[in-house]
């Protein structure tokens, strides 16, 4: 049973400080119910809404309820419903509930309140108090096993005592996209919010990130044991995957084509040839996971957060027909003359591959999607496919195919029954 809204909105916003108004929809109930809930705690001094258009926001109201006390009706509300371990995070988080002023910081917290509530629907747990802490000391953590989510502050709590200078590598991950790192049994992914801040993307911090969430990887991560068959993957796997909370298909494409606009604009205005700047927004990763800020997103999450998801999804093909781990096909028909991609985890690197693919080759290919995964892969890829939609039901029996199979086998072992029986 769900918890009432008021207290699903109090968790976010003691998790993720600033809540923005146009992801209220990412709740676990009815547009109406948010709506109403959101004037009652209004009018109970529990929340206050700031800011106008795509940068109105949720805060807690922390007036005091008379001149002469001292304590806050908000806080006493949350610490005898959540928790008081609540009320203390919001308040290390937020400096003693201090905002800050610039609205690109604003945004930037915005955007990271949202990963954080789609990660927490997808299953994955956001709370420090209820995963492991990260350690200092080499000693091996398990963390994986529920999925965990660390945020970068947890993660900068990890560096060394800060020195008089402030090392050029260092310098650079002050200036990185990503919000938070998210360990599992289906993988490691560095998370990311780009909205359509792709504009602002810098490699060079960007990769000097990545290489420094590996050693925090190496130290933490339980890495599955799929992902420990041979050298070669293990290198892999120690290079995390990333993931894209992007805003709509049209953001998608761009960093698909990798395409910088503004600097055509600028180059126009100064009288220069207008070039295209390539963005390298998917080089940094060997796998980068387009993820909407949705429903449909958060399905996206659980899926790839499940232990070795891709290989589990190819069961239900003929085992002569399978392409073997780690290619960039996952199946073929029978004649061998069409390829078939199960896409259902948006990795954008992959859709990249077979792109350019389609372009010098003369196979088919067959596609297997979710429904809002449909129209980017029309609008992206070059030549003509079969598109094959999955509903999220279907992908879960899809997932559990090899495990369905055993047990049918073992009812029939157990119990003699026939084909013909079993399936009445």
């Amino acid at each position: 049973m769900n918890r009432p809204i008021k207290d699903q909105i109090l968790e976010w916003i003691c998790i993720g400080a600033q809540v923005p108004y146009q992801s209220l929809d990412l709740l676990q109930t009815q547009s109406k119910i948010i709506q109403q809930a959101i004037y009652q705690m209004k009018k109970e001094m529990l929340i206050q809404v700031v800011g106008t258009g795509s940068n109105k926001e949720l805060r807690l109201y922390l007036k005091r309820k008379s001149s002469n006390e001292d304590t806050y009706k908000v806080i006493d509300y949350i610490q005898s419903t959540l928790g008081k371990e609540y009320i203390e995070y919001y308040i290390d988080i937020t400096s003693n509930h201090s905002f800050h002023g610039h609205i690109a910081d604003t945004k930037r917290v915005m955007r990271g309140a949202e990963a954080i509530q789609m990660l927490s629907r997808a299953g994955v747990v956001v709370l420090p108090w209820e995963k492991k802490n990260l350690s200092k000391k080499d000693d091996e953590q398990d963390i994986g096993d529920p999925p965990s989510y660390y945020t970068t502050k947890q993660l900068n709590a990890l560096k060394r005592a800060p020195a008089n200078k402030t090392s050029a590598d260092d310098a650079k991950k002050n200036f990185t996209r990503m919000y938070g790192l998210l360990m599992s049994k289906g993988g490691a992914y560095c998370v990311y919010n780009l909205d359509t801040g792709v504009l602002q993307w810098s490699e060079n911090g960007e990769i000097n990130s990545r290489n420094w969430i590996a050693k925090v990887l190496r130290k933490h991560w339980d890495m599955p044991a799929y992902m420990k068959v041979d050298r070669r993957t293990m290198e892999i796997s120690c290079t995390p995957d990333a993931i894209y909370f992007i805003r709509n298909n049209e953001t998608a494409l761009k960093i698909l084509k990798r395409i910088n606009p503004l600097a055509k604009e600028r180059a126009a205005e100064q009288g220069a040839k207008p070039k295209d700047k390539k963005q390298n927004t998917l080089t940094v990763y060997n796998k980068t996971h387009y993820v909407p800020i949705s429903e449909a997103g958060i399905f996206q999450l659980w899926l790839i957060t499940q232990e070795d998801y891709q290989e589990r999804l190819k069961k239900s093909f003929k085992e002569d027909n399978r392409y073997p781990r780690y290619n960039r096909f996952d199946a073929s028909t029978n004649d061998d003359t069409k390829k078939v991609i199960t896409w259902f985890d948006g990795d954008l690197n992959r859709l990249s591959y077979i792109n350019e693919l389609m372009k010098t080759t003369e196979f088919s290919f067959i596609v297997e999607c979710l429904p809002h995964q449909e129209s980017l892969l029309n609008d992206y890829l070059c030549k003509t496919f079969l598109l094959v939609v999955f509903t999220e039901e279907q992908v879960i029996a899809r997932l559990n195919y090899e495990e369905q199979v055993n047990e049918q086998q073992n009812i029939k072992e157990q119990e003699g029954v026939t084909d013909a029986q079993l399936r009445e």
